[in-house]
Formats: C-alpha cells, sequence, structure tokens
C-alpha cells in the first residue's frame, strides 16, 4: 500500500492534504475513527467529516478514481 500512497501524494500533493498514522502507535484515532482493519483509508475534508472510507490494499488506479470524484466536487 505504500508504493501507491506514494504515488498518489505526488500526482496530487497540491490538492489533498495527506496524513498517514500507524494504528498501534495512535490507538486514540483508531478508536475516533472506528478503525479496525488494516488498511483503512479515510478521506475527510476541510470541515473533518469523512466523506469516504475504504478498507483493504487499493490499487493505484482505484486510489486515482477516489480522489479523482473527491476534488471534482466541492469538499
Amino acid at each position: 500500500m505504500e508504493p501507491v500512497l506514494a504515488q498518489v501524494e505526488q500526482e496530487y500533493g497540491d490538492e489533498v492534504d495527506f496524513k498517514s498514522y500507524n494504528s498501534a502507535q495512535e490507538r486514540g484515532k483508531a478508536d475516533k475513527y472506528g478503525i479496525t482493519v488494516v488498511p483503512t483509508l479515510l478521506f475527510i475534508n476541510a470541515d473533518g467529516e469523512i466523506v469516504k472510507k475504504v478498507v483493504g490494499q487499493q490499487s493505484l488506479a482505484n486510489m486515482r478514481t477516489y480522489i479523482d470524484s473527491l476534488v471534482s466536487t466541492p469538499m
């Protein structure tokens, strides 16, 4: 998953703020967002609302599709 995330961060870094957390070390964040499976990707808008939650490994194509659908609509 890390290579995919690195690629989309490089491609979308000007439009999207990427954050990564280790759920074992950041248990509070995992609990706050209801994360029980790794990896879990949360897409959170500027108001702090989760607009999309994706669980499991994702391909580069899927990640691009998710991000494109979110940045092309007002967040």
